[in-house]
């Protein structure tokens, strides 16, 4: 939803998960030949879960020549075409510090099943999909994976250096570029979207100001919270440069133990999320929801949920004393308040008045902060 918007999604969506099973045997598949190759494991039964996935394949395709849509929607309609008239522009995604197992990843394996199913080309609805990490090692596996994986599928692929901010590089992935001497490719076999993998310093990227749409972090802060001495600091740089990278009408999705249906959670929201929102001096307005269980059930159950409690369970690893478990946090970036109110006003108008209030002494501490951040909670 946060990618196609909440009224078009349920048009792409697919009520038959098989094709991502499909999908997902297949990488399993290359994984458990490697470990073969190398002595690590044993395959059993390696014939039988390739029959199994071309007969989903198979079964999947009749299933699309009868039906014409993955969601069984009438023909008319016009959500697929609208992104292929670009009504609306692709998206960039981010996942920071994205671990082994990238969530950027299985985005990109649902958006490749859309493609199939809707025959709406993925690349239509998102452009670009990044995962970084700090662990070199971990990058190095993944671009190992995914270069096995090209060599299986006869992609090319490449990663080069783009401009990114303060004179910095940031590296970009290049599909089917091809090689001295040879054609390029004909433009229907060409893939359109894969995963850029980079190493990177989630406290202080070198991506340019609002360079992604929707940026994902599943447990990076919760991970950066173990340093007892720069752990907070550390997460509000982070969801600084997440502020700062985003764009205006685009999305942070941030997935965290620090539940705020719990003492601890809100202190952690407003020492870390509001604190690092603000910190990123991003040209806009905020709004967090959060979605999450509610704190009732689970604090009975873990017994005091004061903020004393919460506060020196905190100094232990894992979630807090009657915590309900993780929640999702959808941070919305809108445009400036201020700016928004003000529309018809004219900007010179608009720098006078503020000359003249910093003149007068008027303008205090509390109204050059940034505007209160809503939180908006949806319990399950």
């Amino acid at each position: 939803p946060l990618l196609l918007g909440r009224d078009d999604t349920e048009s792409f969506v697919d009520s038959d998960d098989d094709d991502d099973e499909g999908e997902c045997e297949e990488w399993k598949e290359e994984e458990e030949e490697e470990e073969e190759a190398t002595g690590a494991g044993k395959i059993e039964d390696e014939e039988d879960i390739e029959d199994e996935t071309e007969e989903e394949r198979m079964l999947q395709d009749d299933g699309q020549a009868e039906h014409g849509s993955m969601s069984g929607n009438d023909d008319d309609d016009d959500t697929p075409h609208a992104y292929a008239q670009g009504e609306h522009p692709p998206k960039s995604v981010l996942e920071v510090g994205c671990g082994d197992v990238p969530l950027g990843h299985a985005l990109l394996l649902d958006l490749l099943s859309m493609q199939r199913n809707t025959g709406a080309d993925a690349s239509l609805v998102v452009k670009e999909i990044v995962c970084n990490d700090y662990a070199k090692s971990v990058i190095d596996v993944l671009r190992e994976r995914q270069t096995q994986h090209w060599k299986s599928s006869g992609v090319k692929g490449s990663y080069e250096t783009a401009e990114g901010r303060d004179g910095r590089k940031v590296e970009r992935l290049a599909l089917d570029k091809a090689a001295e001497g040879e054609s390029e490719p004909a433009e229907k076999s060409r893939p359109t979207l894969d995963v850029t993998y980079v190493v990177e310093d989630a406290r202080d990227m070198a991506y340019k100001d609002e360079s992604f749409d929707l940026i994902i972090d599943k447990g990076t802060t919760d991970a950066l919270l173990s340093d007892k001495e720069e752990g907070v600091s550390n997460c509000v740089k982070v969801v600084a440069e997440m502020g700062r990278c985003v764009t205006v009408g685009g999305f942070i999705m941030l997935v965290s133990h620090m539940n705020a249906h719990c003492d601890a959670g809100i202190d952690w929201c407003d020492k870390v999320l509001v604190a690092g929102l603000r910190a990123s001096r991003a040209d806009g307005s905020w709004e967090i929801e959060v979605h999450g269980s509610d704190s009732s059930d689970a604090a009975h159950e873990g017994g005091e949920t004061n903020n004393e409690k919460d506060a020196d369970e905190r100094d232990d690893d894992g979630p807090p004393s009657g915590s309900p478990g993780p929640a999702v946090y959808i941070i919305h970036k809108l445009p400036p308040k201020r700016k928004a109110q003000n529309e018809e006003e004219e900007p010179k108008a608009r720098n006078e008045e503020k000359a003249e209030e910093e003149e007068a002494g008027k303008k205090t501490e509390e109204e050059s902060v940034i505007d209160a951040i809503p939180l908006k909670f949806f319990t399950y």
